[in-house]
């Protein structure tokens, strides 16, 4: 079975990191819920990624895996950002 997730929203913010001298970009999503209030989901991006045309405000499709571990949830880019 092959599932194929998206995830759809607009970026609020666009986060860089380094790690073991590598250089990390997250997309920083809001949920909003009734009942949880606000969370963030954060997708670490593939290294290859051209970052140029992803800013606030930018209406994006991600295709995205997650995986879990230890209570908490991480989200991956796995493909090609659509741009809205």
């Amino acid at each position: 079975m092959n599932s194929q997730l998206l995830l759809m929203g607009e970026i609020n913010f666009l986060k860089k990191s380094e790690f073991n001298g590598e250089t990390i970009h997250k997309l920083q999503f809001l949920q909003e819920d009734e009942t949880k209030g606000i969370s963030i989901i954060e997708v670490k991006l593939q290294p290859t990624q051209d970052i140029t045309n992803l800013a606030r405000g930018t209406k994006v499709q991600v295709p995205i895996t997650i995986s879990a571990m230890d209570r908490n949830v991480f989200y991956k880019q796995r493909g090609k950002i659509v741009i809205k």
